[in-house]
């Protein structure tokens, strides 16, 4: 007698070619796939508005003298290993003070969306000679505002929400590749989470000695001392929960005026501590959630904001 065979696979073969569909290399395949899937250009146009306006107000403002001291007229450099690999020298102090005028000429264009793309590379490559130049002056905020910076030289920021949009047809884009925005999501929740697994050590969480020694011993509020103890363990704990909170939040993507509460009360509570000893920072770090948020949210409030003529120099803006 002929055996007779089943025509529907066997379980474990089903259950086997499942598992390959969901394993680790299907997800990464799909990963790739999805950082090449078109998304709306806006939240990028607008947040390349967002920084070039603060890096005006950084480097035309706030450190139009701070900046000079610190990486132009010192007559000694402590240069980055980097700096020297690539055989750069420090130059003359007029030859500096002429990069720092072209720095500052960039910022306006990356804020206006002129000339976007070699804006921000003049700008990177300014910047990035300064900041390499001089080690003993070292700011997070400063190395921030330059990976930020390299990140939109490869992107489409200018294709939207910008001068060049305007002037020229071709450089309009509606849509960009989603990796434009991934590569700035991620580096912003980079920042998060490597500043809380900077604050996890008992210097910060058990004898809050950064806040209690530099600030809290010398601050009082509405006539109240904090010098305190435990109101600086208090600040220390809220600081480290703070940025991870708020890392975990971003990368769910979810609870969204939760998180912007959240972020604008750390960055405003830090405004008003440190107040311009961290500069724009803290506006930076506000400023980068609308990179975060969903198009359609965005492009509500800004048919609020650019209703009626204004609003044809952002195409389909009122269109969600």
């Amino acid at each position: 007698m002929k055996k007779r065979t089943s025509s529907k696979p066997k379980a474990s073969f089903v259950l086997k070619r499942k598992k390959a569909r969901n394993g680790p290399q299907a997800k990464w395949g799909k990963f790739k796939e999805n950082l090449f899937q078109p998304v709306d250009s806006l939240p990028l146009g607008i947040f390349r508005f967002l920084f070039g306006f603060l890096l005006c107000l950084e480097f035309l403002v706030v450190s139009r003298e701070t900046f000079p001291y610190s990486y132009i007229k010192p007559s000694f450099h402590f240069t980055y290993p980097l700096f020297d690999l690539l055989g750069l020298k420090p130059l003359s102090q007029p030859s500096l003070w002429l990069i720092f005028d072209v720095l500052k000429i960039s910022t306006v264009g990356i804020m206006l969306g002129l000339l976007t793309r070699i804006s921000l590379i003049v700008f990177t490559a300014t910047f990035g000679y300064f900041f390499f130049m001089e080690s003993s002056v070292y700011s997070n905020h400063y190395y921030l505002i330059f990976l930020l910076s390299f990140l939109l030289c490869f992107g489409h920021s200018g294709s939207t929400f910008s001068l060049d949009s305007l002037i020229n047809k071709n450089a309009r884009r509606e849509q960009v590749d989603y990796w434009e925005l991934f590569l700035l999501r991620f580096q912003i929740c980079v920042v998060f989470f490597f500043g809380a697994l900077a604050k996890m050590n008992a210097d910060w969480l058990i004898y809050a000695a950064p806040l209690y020694l530099n600030l809290v011993k010398h601050f009082s509020f509405l006539g109240y001392p904090l010098q305190a103890k435990w109101m600086a363990v208090v600040l220390s704990w809220g600081g480290m929960l703070s940025d991870l909170g708020l890392g975990i939040l971003l990368v769910i993507g979810r609870c969204y005026k939760l998180t912007f509460v959240w972020l604008c009360l750390f960055n405003g509570l830090n405004i008003f501590l440190f107040g311009l000893g961290i500069k724009t920072f803290p506006y930076l770090m506000i400023s980068t959630y609308i990179l975060f948020l969903p198009t359609p949210l965005i492009r509500n409030a800004m048919a609020r904001v650019f209703n009626g003529p204004l609003s044809k120099y952002v195409p389909r803006l009122a269109k969600t």
